[in-house]
């Protein structure tokens, strides 16, 4: 049986789940309209390239980073969120909810982590010789893209839990969890970075950049979505004093 406080005990849930906006604001106040990083720029130029950039920016790179890494961090706020709402799904050890906590946990350090790369590099970016520069800037779209292992086991997990939902009224529609496969394998190609420099695979093309990142995106907003609705409908069920929803056998 789902406990209940006054509120239902959702006002914690509800305000972390709507970190979300927050989440994607910042992002873009942090990664594209301070750093600049959109488009973003290609791995095929040169370090003195790359070193104008940098030395031109390198305020407005690091105040972005900061914003970049605060908004990043917050996906795990987010991610507990929906771990803890499919924990009812499970019977008995909740290896799905762990496996969500635990990749969500490391994904998103990863993500803050590259925000450290580019902001050290915007940091010296007038005393470090060039081709440093570009290691630096390197190492950050690497830690920004080609981790996506926890990224793809994390929504794994995520969709598989979302199938073995079998309340009437489950929290998130069964198509929410193939829309977790998709995201889920759509992140893979962002890997492909490490070996290509130019093309859809490079950390500026369409298959490791734009795809991943958007359908990430895409995703947080569509379970957001439904989250809060979710939210909201056992509130109202509270509010009733009608009983929690018992999870059905899995």
């Amino acid at each position: 049986m789902i406990m209940k406080t006054k509120d239902g005990g959702n006002t914690p849930q509800m305000a972390a789940l709507l970190s979300a906006p927050v989440l994607m604001g910042l992002f873009v106040i942090g990664y594209i309209v301070l750093a600049g990083f959109l488009p973003p720029p290609a791995p095929s130029l040169t370090a003195e390239q790359i070193a104008e950039l940098y030395r031109g920016r390198s305020l407005q790179i690091n105040v972005g980073m900061f914003f970049l890494m605060t908004s990043m961090s917050m996906v795990a706020l987010w991610g507990a969120v929906i771990a803890a709402r499919l924990r009812v799904v499970e019977q008995g050890v909740p290896i799905l909810t762990y496996a969500q906590l635990i990749n969500c946990a490391v994904a998103t350090v990863v993500i803050a982590v590259c925000g450290l790369f580019w902001a050290a590099a915007a940091f010296r970016a007038h005393d470090l010789d060039p081709e440093i520069l570009r290691m630096l800037n390197d190492l950050g779209w690497f830690f920004f893209l080609a981790p996506w292992p926890p990224f793809t086991f994390w929504l794994g997990a995520m969709a598989w839990a979302i199938l073995k939902d079998r309340r009437p009224t489950p929290d998130f529609p069964r198509w929410t969890a193939f829309l977790c496969l998709w995201a889920a394998v759509l992140f893979i190609p962002a890997g492909f970075i490490l070996i290509f420099k130019t093309g859809p695979f490079a950390w500026n093309g369409l298959l490791a950049f734009y795809i991943p990142v958007g359908i990430f995106f895409l995703w947080i907003s569509v379970m957001t979505y439904y989250g809060v609705i979710a939210i909201k409908r056992e509130s109202q069920s509270a509010e009733d004093g009608t009983p929690g929803v018992e999870p059905s056998p899995a």
